[in-house]
């Protein structure tokens, strides 16, 4: 979640650790008291070399956004949309101008972004699944930040066992993250036509399971809730529909073409007794 904190009037540092989702936006608070003022202060990411400015004034590339723009006192800031690579100590730096002036670091944050999992990948057999044969399904999904992962693999939303699932760790740009792979083999029975394989991935990070499904019909159907299999009974519905009106197109021409039979039978008729 996005923290905030207010601080005191002394200069002294207040420390703070924060665990963010990655997509989420982090606000820090920095608030001057009457004993710091007049004065300003800027926003960095991490100390010594790596020094990474987030909020300056006038500084037009800072990473930051004042929430309080103009403000001689409020120097809280908004990062957007942070990524695992926004992990790192925030400080925010008071300059307390006039006689007595000193700098110091008026708070200091830790903050550990958790990378969001990808959607997972739902692969099945490319061409037309036959009645009786014993079809395996795979799914996938990577950028785990821990290994806590739970798969569950439902049809028409009744839990079955998969067969296998492995775990795999990895090292990114964004540190140590973890991929998982599971696979569920299914004998395919005529009443499983038109039923629905689904891969539900369940993490800690996650407020709703991530879902891929499979129309058993050959055709993969993707989405991201639970609420997805809404989407392949429309397909269903539409396949249905576009076979009735084929249907429909095949009788109208039968039609058309008997009525065309009468007429020329109804014309040649006219044209002999018209002869006689």
């Amino acid at each position: 979640m996005p923290f905030s904190f207010s601080v005191g009037g002394r200069p002294s540092t207040s420390h703070e650790a924060v665990t963010i989702t990655a997509g989420k936006t982090l606000i820090l608070t920095c608030i001057l008291s009457q004993r710091d003022l007049p004065g300003s202060a800027e926003w960095y990411k991490d100390l010594g070399n790596d020094r990474k400015i987030i909020l300056r004034e006038n500084d037009t590339s800072s990473r930051g956004v004042r929430l309080v723009q103009g403000s001689p006192i409020d120097f809280s800031v908004r990062l957007n949309n942070i990524g695992p690579e926004d992990s790192g100590t925030y400080c925010c730096s008071v300059v307390k101008e006039g006689p007595q002036s000193r700098k110091f670091i008026k708070t200091k944050s830790v903050v550990s972004v958790i990378a969001h999992p990808s959607q997972p990948l739902l692969r099945g057999p490319s061409d037309s699944i036959a009645v009786g044969s014993q079809v395996s399904f795979n799914c996938s999904a990577k950028e785990f930040p821990t290994q806590e992962i739970t798969v569950i693999w439902l049809k028409d939303k009744n839990e079955i066992q998969p067969a296998t699932i492995n775990f795999l760790n990895y090292t990114a740009e964004k540190g140590i993250l973890y991929s998982m792979e599971s696979t569920v083999d299914i004998l395919l029975r005529q009443e499983d036509m038109g039923s629905v394989l689904s891969c539900q991935v369940q993490h800690s990070s996650l407020e709703d399971p991530l879902q891929q499904d499979f129309l058993l019909l050959g055709e993969v159907v993707r989405g991201s809730t639970q609420n997805t299999p809404t989407n392949l009974w429309i397909a269903l519905f539409l396949n249905k529909a576009a076979v009735l009106l084929l249907v429909s197109f095949l009788f109208l021409i039968k039609v058309y073409k008997c009525n065309c039979a009468r007429n020329d039978f109804r014309l040649s008729q006219e044209a002999r007794q018209s002869g006689k």
